[in-house]
């Protein structure tokens, strides 16, 4: 097929083409200033950015950035040559700057929003500290509960709640802030606690008004562990006064005087009048062996000061030494109680006379054995001990009170549970003062401290 020749341009064309081709350059250089705009406005999300800014930073940081948006527009037209690329680019820019700016104003305004409610939940949150730590001063109370019922009425009508729903708000809210100044005044004073929780009781929600009562609970026991413990110091202080340094008991301060009472007072007052020494009381060291053997938890946490100046000083503080021990190593009772047991049923065979003396003369000779060595004395030789005790052990005096501290000492450089051996037990019974008398240490604050011999 024959080809035809070209046309042959013409002097119209040769004008049109640089014309055509300038117009392709100048839109674009706009469209390239566009999507400059487009990353720019993208990385405002980033951290940093004017859509990443949270809170009252969101709502302040909206004039800037429209400040910021109009500024760059003008950069941009700037970089521009000549009103064929400037105009096409304003166009695009004033479209894009407008649904931006837009979404700004919906992020600046919901931001502005949250910001109000995390400030209501702040001051609700901070009136709720408040009253825990003062709630139990009316006036501050008062104060504190009004200001949490303002902020929570402010989120109601910013937030359009109905009727119903804001006065269950407000019910809840006045159950927690009733509940948090009732804790905060159980913590001072648990009588007057129960009072307001009497007094308030109507306005506490179900779960509130039973975490409000065990917690009453707790401060009631609280307390009176505090003066129970309080108590136990004066007793101890006590007994050492009179036992020890030879006072008269009526001459006591008021509280070592009430926390007494009557029986142990009169008790400390014959042993003043004896010199210090207290009788041998059979009865209460047969209760303190059964403890020990059948329930070594409960003599671990039974409170002896009372026994001061009612029962031999050298056996009061020997069971105060044993509370230690035991609390120290639980595993100490259960290994040994086999023994003990055994202890026992070999002296009711021997018929040995002074039960409770030959007990505790048996008990202190397991100990040791114990002590000495990875295991318990057998039936055989816990049976010749107890042939060994004759009558005269009602004339012996018992072995002085284990240091068990020392004892752990030396166990944890000689590689033994605990003490001395019972040649050294032995050696210790045979040179024990009549009575074997130590006395409560100064200032022991749990009636369970270790006590040195006289």
């Amino acid at each position: 097929m024959p080809t035809l020749p070209d046309p042959e341009p013409t002097a119209a064309a040769d004008e049109a083409e640089p014309a055509r081709r300038r117009a392709e350059e100048d839109d674009a250089a706009a469209l390239r200033a566009d999507t400059a705009d487009s990353d720019w406005f993208r990385a405002q999300r980033q951290p940093g950015g004017f859509f990443a800014s949270r809170g009252w930073a969101a709502w302040r940081g909206l004039a800037p950035f429209r400040r910021a948006v109009a500024a760059r527009i003008e950069a941009q037209a700037a970089t521009l040559t000549g009103p064929a690329q400037v105009r096409p680019y304003r166009r695009l820019a004033a479209i894009r700057a407008g649904l931006m700016l837009a979404e700004a104003e919906r992020h600046a305004w919901a931001e502005r929003d949250a910001a109000l409610a995390e400030d209501g939940a702040a001051r609700e949150r901070a009136a709720l500290a408040d009253l825990a730590a003062w709630g139990d001063r009316p006036m501050a109370a008062r104060w504190f509960t009004r200001g949490a019922r303002a902020g929570l009425i402010a989120r109601a009508a910013r937030e359009g709640w109905d009727r119903a729903t804001l006065a269950a708000a407000l019910r809840e809210d006045d159950s927690a802030l009733t509940a948090a100044r009732i804790t905060r005044v159980a913590a001072v004073d648990p009588a007057a606690a129960a009072a307001l929780l009497d007094r308030l009781d109507p306005r506490l929600l179900p779960a509130e008004r039973l975490a409000v009562r065990r917690r009453l609970d707790r401060a009631r026991a609280e307390q009176r562990d505090r003066a129970e413990a309080a108590a136990r110091d004066a007793r101890q202080q006590a007994a050492r006064q009179v036992l020890v340094e030879g006072r008269d008991p009526f001459d006591l301060a008021p509280d070592q005087q009430a926390a007494l009472g009557p029986e142990q007072r009169a008790a400390l007052a014959a042993a003043w009048a004896d010199n210090g020494r207290v009788a041998f009381d059979a009865a209460i060291e047969a209760g303190l062996l059964d403890r020990a053997r059948d329930d070594p938890a409960g003599l671990v946490t039974a409170d002896l000061s009372p026994l001061w100046g009612r029962h031999d000083s050298g056996r009061v503080a020997y069971w105060q030494q044993q509370q230690q021990a035991l609390g120290r190593d639980p595993a100490r009772a259960l290994l040994r109680r086999v023994a003990w047991h055994e202890g026992d049923r070999a002296l009711e065979q021997e018929g040995a006379p002074g039960p409770a003396r030959a007990r505790a003369t048996m008990r202190a000779w397991i100990d040791a054995r114990c002590d000495a060595g990875p295991t318990a004395p057998t039936p055989a030789e816990i049976a010749r001990f107890a042939a060994t005790l004759r009558p005269s052990l009602a004339a012996t005096p018992l072995p002085p009170a284990r240091n068990d501290d020392a004892a752990d000492q030396r166990a944890e450089t000689e590689g033994i549970d605990g003490g001395d051996g019972p040649a050294a037990e032995s050696d210790r019974a045979a040179t024990a003062p009549p009575g074997g008398s130590p006395v409560p240490p100064d200032g022991a604050s749990d009636g369970t401290g270790l006590l040195q011999a006289r």
